[in-house]
């Protein structure tokens, strides 16, 4: 008992660094052994355990020396200058800072475990149309049961575009472990935003499905109780995003517009038939021949008359035109319809039988009701009775669930007595020894008890006899009785009153 309390106890060791690579877990066990502070191995080396007591000592020291260094190299590259390096050593270095820096970002969401950026950024051309864009790739390893939703994906793919210079978020991959593309995009296409815009669409889908499920499962489990009622909703959903230009000419109720523009021209010629020339040779002779011309009202040229000296006949000619332009009246409209109409809506529900044909008809009716079912644009619903699996006894067996779980409980206690092993077996190992010392002990005194009673029977019995015969024995009596032992009186008294009443017998 004295070892087993005296002995050095372990102290409590706890957790120092988890998932650790094999160069920073060595790095550290060598540390700590330079430091004199004991520690465990576990999770294949990947794990480092010491003891509270030096916890935070451990991790001050290690922060103090640089650990655990990540595998990723950050711009802490270029914290040392040296000298001789060459151009495409820099840019290489450069970008491996790049790539670790946005690695320990995108480490920083909580879904991730793990992640890899790859950035690939092309030599400057001579030719601006030769040049190709930078692009990037990111790989990432989420935690058991972690999902990542659009959102965050839509974030990564920001993080990225905006970290790295010329980057467009059309060049951007993102790619889990198990091959799943969670975002992809090329430079000819609108495959990455359209992912995005699938994502969100499905999302916003299944968001209100669900939303429209509740709500009437909510609403036949105050008819019918729990676990009576499944229902289901199937909604079509409109994302396009449409705009309408119209432009629509009316008349006026007259039958015409108004007028815009008017025109009316009036042309009145006269002319004599032609003669042959005569006089004296020459232009003069030939064309010599008066002309007058006449103005009407308004300005109008009437025509020109054509005066002969030979006064032969004369003729005329007149025509009239009048053009009119109307403003024809319109109404233009410009329509633009938001993504997100709901075009048909489809409800299956099941409860549990028996009900009959005019209560289902009311459940279908207040279903309608509360989801906007339009026969019209071709929504259906759907209400069936039926019998579930689940009837009302196992409903009770359910509800004791958490009661019979109990036999829980000595799967704890095992757990507790295997961690406290180490204490409970040296308390059994004393226990026992201790049980031996007292039987060893107790019969010890039982075996010296025997040997007075028998020793005072003897002497019982000689001085019985010698009181018989009459002898005087007082003496060697007395020197016998100067050299035994001690004896017990009570254990003597007692066994004499037991032999005497077995001679009275």
């Amino acid at each position: 008992m004295v070892f087993f309390l005296v002995r050095p106890r372990r102290d409590n060791m706890v957790l120092l660094y988890s998932d650790l690579s094999m160069t920073d877990a060595a790095d550290i066990a060598a540390s700590l052994k330079e430091m004199r502070i004991p520690y465990e191995l576990s999770k294949g080396g990947t794990a480092i355990l010491v003891s509270s007591q030096n916890l935070y000592e451990a991790r001050m020291n290690l922060a103090r020396e640089g650990l655990p260094r990540d595998s990723t190299v950050g711009f802490e590259i270029f914290d040392k200058t040296t000298f001789g390096l060459t151009d495409f050593t820099q840019k290489m270095n450069y970008r491996r800072a790049l790539q670790g820096e946005l690695t320990r970002t995108i480490l920083q969401l909580n879904e991730i475990e793990a992640a890899r950026v790859h950035i690939a950024i092309p030599e400057p051309e001579l030719y601006t149309d030769k040049e190709k864009p930078p692009s990037a790739s990111v790989l990432v390893k989420l935690k058991k049961g972690s999902v990542l939703t659009r959102g965050q994906v839509e974030g990564i793919v920001r993080l990225v575009a905006s970290s790295v210079e010329g980057l467009s978020v059309d060049n951007i991959t993102i790619v889990d472990v198990d091959g799943n593309t969670l975002f992809s995009g090329d430079d000819h296409s609108q495959t990455g935003s359209m992912t995005l815009l699938t994502l969100s669409q499905l999302e916003a889908k299944r968001l209100y499905e669900k939303d429209l499920e509740k709500s009437i499962e909510s609403m036949l489990t105050q008819v019918f109780g729990p676990r009576k009622v499944v229902v289901r909703v199937n909604a079509d959903i409109d994302f396009d995003h449409k705009e309408q230009n119209t432009e629509t000419f009316q008349p006026l109720p007259s039958g015409y517009g108004v007028i815009r523009e008017e025109a009316r021209i009036r042309d009145v010629k006269t002319s004599t038939p032609s003669v042959s020339p005569g006089g004296i040779p020459g232009t003069r002779s030939n064309v010599d021949i008066g002309t007058s011309s006449s103005v009407g009202e308004e300005g109008v040229i009437l025509g020109y008359r054509l005066d002969d000296s030979s006064g032969s006949g004369m003729s005329s000619e007149e025509r009239t035109e009048e053009v009119a332009k109307y403003e024809i009246s319109r109404t233009v409209e410009h329509t633009v319809k938001a993504p997100g109409v709901v075009t048909g809506l489809s409800v299956a529900a099941i409860v549990a039988a028996p009900v009959a044909e005019d209560r289902l008809e009311a459940i279908r009716r207040s279903i309608g009701a509360a989801v906007g079912i339009n026969l019209d644009r071709g929504d259906s619903i759907i209400v069936e009775a039926m019998e579930f699996a689940v009837d009302e006894e196992k409903e009770e067996e359910d509800k004791l669930t958490p009661i019979m779980d109990e036999p829980e409980e000595p799967k704890r206690l095992a757990e507790t007595v295997r961690k406290n092993l180490k204490y409970i077996i040296p308390a059994v190992l004393a226990l026992f020894v201790l049980v031996i010392v007292l039987v060893i002990l107790s019969s010890r005194r039982t075996r010296v008890a025997d040997e007075q009673a028998a020793y005072a029977l003897k002497q019982a019995m000689s001085a019985l006899a010698a009181a018989e015969e009459g002898e005087d024995k007082t003496k060697p009596a007395e020197k016998a009785a100067s050299e035994r032992p001690p004896v017990n009186p009570e254990v003597a008294a007692r066994i004499i009153s037991t032999w005497l009443s077995e001679n009275r017998g």
